[in-house]
């Protein structure tokens, strides 16, 4: 069997490879990013068999933990987090101070799924969380939030591109989801949550390290 996961894991890491290359002044960010993602990767054990279980090969580390479950975070988010910058070849976001707690309403509010207030998808507490959690972040941030709304749109784009390419290279991939648990929404085939996952993804935590550093920094002038 093909080791799908890890094949699209590699993707992202060499475009990880060539951001880390191309902006020396991003690599604190883009690296960072990455090693605060990696530990998202252990939410796979929630997402099977709620959301898919792969039909193709993978490096098991723990029940349904996989390897390419941390590995491919640790280079997503990495690449979610610098993706604008690069494109379109800006600094760092400059934000003003705003309270970086608010970022946490989020994950605060994923990890409510445990309570279970509501019968829905794993997949769609995730996206709705994180929704919720960056519309509060951008409101904050008023006209600057544009930037991370770009970088959402980017990210999606660029997520959209190399997941259609895997989905029709691999039908295994296809084959691995379970769609009597999603919304049925189809785009080209592919639940429509894997785009609204990744857009909401991408809003959320593209701004995060420039809120957390203003307010580091700021606060240690005090």
């Amino acid at each position: 069997m093909t080791y799908i996961y890890l094949i699209g894991t590699g993707v992202y890491a060499v475009i990880w490879l060539v951001f880390f290359i191309l902006r020396k002044d991003l690599r604190r960010k883009l690296f960072l990013a990455s090693l605060f993602a990696a530990p998202l990767g252990i939410s796979e054990l929630l997402f099977v068999p709620e959301y898919w279980v792969p039909q193709f090969q993978t490096i098991p580390l723990f029940r349904e933990l996989f390897l390419e479950s941390i590995l491919f975070c640790f280079f997503l988010g990495g690449v979610v987090a610098v993706a604008y910058q690069v494109f379109f070849k800006e600094k760092l976001f400059e934000f003003k101070k705003i309270n970086p707690l608010l970022t946490l309403i989020a994950p605060v509010l994923f990890l409510t799924y445990f309570l279970r207030p509501f019968n829905i998808n794993m997949m769609h507490y995730a996206f709705i969380s994180m929704f919720i959690g960056s519309f509060i972040v951008l409101y904050c941030l008023g006209k600057k939030s544009k930037k991370v709304i770009y970088s959402a749109v980017i990210n999606t784009v660029l997520y959209s591109v190399f997941y259609f390419t895997l989905w029709y290279v691999f039908p295994q991939l296809s084959a691995s989801y379970q769609f009597h648990k999603l919304s049925g929404i189809l785009l080209g085939g592919i639940p429509a949550e894997e785009f609204l996952w990744i857009f909401s993804f991408a809003l959320y935590w593209a701004p995060l390290y420039e809120i957390w550093k203003t307010y580091l920094k700021k606060n240690r002038k005090l």
